[in-house]
């Protein structure tokens, strides 16, 4: 399983015409090539920033979406003068090593860079992490490996109902003497202070 996202920034006071057009194009993809993309906006950081983002079950199914969208004339028509609107600023590729869970009205992604010469120690570091996770929380706690961009970041995504939801599984977290022990155990692996946390809300 794979996931595609690309990052937008909407122009100073156009966020409203941002999402609208945002939402009209992603209506056109999901309708036109079966695809489930969903829009995002950053709580407590970048207020500009939009993220649209799908699941792909292959790699061949995301190609050949990609193909056919920039053949499309008539979304291609719907982008001409978007630049007054906004700006892409990155398109993003990766793989769910650990499933998601279903989407929610809330996310929360947590990046951290790992030391690249023990790449692989890591990442099965973080997959431990990801699973201890979901035991203690009951939340599932997915883990995502980019194969575009940065390769030493891993992602760990959660989706929630609501705010207070998030706040209530982070706070079973900190309160869990196995997860503080896995501080210690990431030193060596973990790059120091790489550690960003984000909440994304879905708006569309």
């Amino acid at each position: 399983m794979f996931v595609a996202g690309r990052t937008l920034t909407a122009k100073s006071g156009r966020m409203a015409d941002a999402l609208s057009l945002t939402g009209a194009v992603m209506s056109m993809l999901n309708e036109k090539y079966g695809t489930n993309y969903s829009i995002r906006v950053d709580i407590g950081g970048n207020p500009n920033a939009i993220f649209l983002v799908t699941p792909f079950e292959t790699l061949a199914d995301y190609e050949q979406m990609r193909m056919s969208y920039m053949a499309d004339q008539e979304i291609n028509s719907m982008l001409v003068g978007s630049e007054s609107i906004g700006d892409i600023v990155s398109d993003g590729l990766g793989e769910i090593i650990k499933p998601i869970g279903e989407p929610g009205a809330f996310a929360s992604v947590n990046t951290v860079k790992v030391e690249s010469p023990k790449q692989m120690e890591a990442t099965a570091f973080c997959l431990e992490v990801a699973e201890l996770a979901t035991s203690i929380t009951g939340d599932e706690v997915g883990l995502i490996r980019p194969l575009t961009g940065d390769i030493s970041e891993l992602f760990f995504v959660s989706n929630f109902a609501s705010m207070e939801d998030l706040n209530q599984s982070n706070a079973k977290l900190t309160e869990n003497e196995d997860w503080l022990a896995l501080y210690e155990k990431s030193i060596g692996l973990i790059v120091p202070g790489s550690l960003h946390y984000a909440i994304r809300q879905k708006v569309a």
